[in-house]
């Protein structure tokens, strides 16, 4: 009897596990970097090869900095920072919790952002276009090729 049970153990485990495809990704799938700024006063450029999310967190207050390349998403926790965007096209989300942030585009930069969401307050974001947008804070300014919109 034990040793049927510890059969029908290692079959349900096997049955419940054929499924399951350890340590492989699937190739059609992007990879995606981080880059995290956690200091304050951070001053410089990024650049990154790969698709990358930029994320500043609480402690990169008075950021100011020049963001390149593919950027599929930007979370700000921090306050009054300035990110200027050269050489994108579309970012999927970004997200702004902190206050007095300030986000523009380079001259000649036609940047769309599918999800704009802003939580903080005193904030102004300056892109091309917005497709959705959230504001729920106070004093936010966000404008796209058309004037101010989301308000």
């Amino acid at each position: 009897m034990k040793l049927l049970n510890q059969t029908l153990s290692v079959l349900l485990v096997a049955l419940l596990l054929q499924g399951c495809q350890l340590g492989t990704d699937d190739e059609d799938e992007e990879e995606i970097d981080t880059i995290t700024i956690s200091t304050e006063y951070y001053d410089d450029a990024i650049d990154n090869d790969n698709t990358y999310e930029l994320i500043l967190s609480a402690a990169a207050d008075y950021a100011d900095f020049t963001a390149e390349d593919d950027i599929t998403e930007i979370k700000i926790y921090s306050d009054s920072s300035y990110i200027l965007i050269d050489s994108d096209e579309t970012i999927e989300e970004i997200k702004i919790f902190g206050d007095g942030n300030a986000i523009a585009v380079t001259d000649g930069v036609d940047l769309t952002v599918s999800q704009l969401t802003i939580t903080g307050d005193n904030n102004s974001v300056t892109v091309f276009g917005v497709t959705v947008c959230s504001d729920s804070g106070d004093g936010n300014d966000v404008y796209d090729d058309t004037g101010q919109i989301c308000l």
